[in-house]
Parts: C-alpha cells; sequence; structure tokens
C-alpha cells in the first residue's frame, strides 16, 4: 500500500478487531491520521496491508466505519447500490397490517452511521456521523429518487 494522503494506519489490536468483524475503529486505535479532514479513506494496517475504506470523523471517539473490505470509491453508484440492497432486503415487510419499518440499519447494511425508517409514506433518516452528514444532499436524493416518499424528515 503505498503512502496517499487519504489513508489511515491502524494498529495491530485495531487491524485485528475489523478481522474479527467489528465494524468501527477507535480513535486510539489510528496510529496514524489521514491528511483529509473527514470522509473517506483507506484504510491500513502497520504492515502496509490495506483493510479496506471506511468513513472518517476525525472528532469521534469511532474514528473510522468500514465499509467495504476493498479499495473502493463511495460515488454515487456506490450509494445508490447499497440503498437498493438495503431496501430489497425489507421488501415484503410492509403489508395490510404493516406501515413502518427501518429499511436501512446503518453497519448491519455496510452504510454505517445512516438510518433510514419508513413509516407510511414517509421516511425518516439519520445521520450518525460526519461521512454521512457530508453526503446527506445525495443520499435524500437517491432515496427520493428510488422510494418515492411524499416527505423526507
Amino acid at each position: 500500500m503505498s503512502e496517499q494522503p487519504d489513508q489511515a494506519v491502524v494498529s495491530t489490536r485495531g487491524a485485528r478487531r475489523w478481522q474479527g468483524g467489528h465494524p468501527w475503529i477507535f480513535k486510539s486505535d489510528i496510529v496514524r491520521a489521514p491528511a483529509t479532514p473527514a470522509g473517506a479513506v483507506h484504510v491500513g494496517d502497520p504492515s502496509g496491508r490495506l483493510l479496506g475504506t471506511a468513513l472518517w470523523s476525525p472528532q469521534s471517539e469511532i474514528s473510522l466505519r468500514f465499509v467495504s473490505t476493498r479499495d473502493i470509491t463511495l460515488d454515487t453508484a456506490w450509494w445508490r447500490a447499497r440503498l437498493a440492497a438495503a431496501i430489497a432486503r425489507r421488501d415484503g415487510i410492509m403489508d395490510a397490517h404493516t406501515n413502518a419499518c427501518r429499511l436501512v440499519h446503518g453497519e448491519g447494511d455496510q452504510l454505517p452511521g445512516l438510518v433510514v425508517d419508513r413509516y407510511g409514506d414517509y421516511l425518516g433518516v439519520q445521520s450518525l456521523s460526519l461521512g454521512i452528514d457530508q453526503r446527506i444532499e445525495w443520499i435524500l436524493d437517491l432515496l427520493q429518487e428510488v422510494l418515492k416518499p411524499r416527505g423526507i424528515i
């Protein structure tokens, strides 16, 4: 892995935690912070091995929220595909007796820090990280495009 301004290096302990399935890296496990003030970054271990791509939030105790074990670009197509996959997983929950459900459940849907609830024809959206805050307009536009709700709160 080459030195890049958008790269974070985590401790061996942090790398082990991630490889064990934990979706976060805590601030205390950051060995070298990325130069990027916040946003999508590559993450490596002390030996230089790529661990994946994460959303970087330097002020939070949960500093890195992983989105992939690969080197990916979090562009509009990626967000659209992740949102569509999360929504498709809940297909069939809403019926004549159910008018509310959680459509996006953050890390469980590989959309760390994002919660989307459906209440009838409306959506409630929560951003729980700076990485989501930075992309909230894209996300709201994509939710409008895909679900066509009456309103989003």
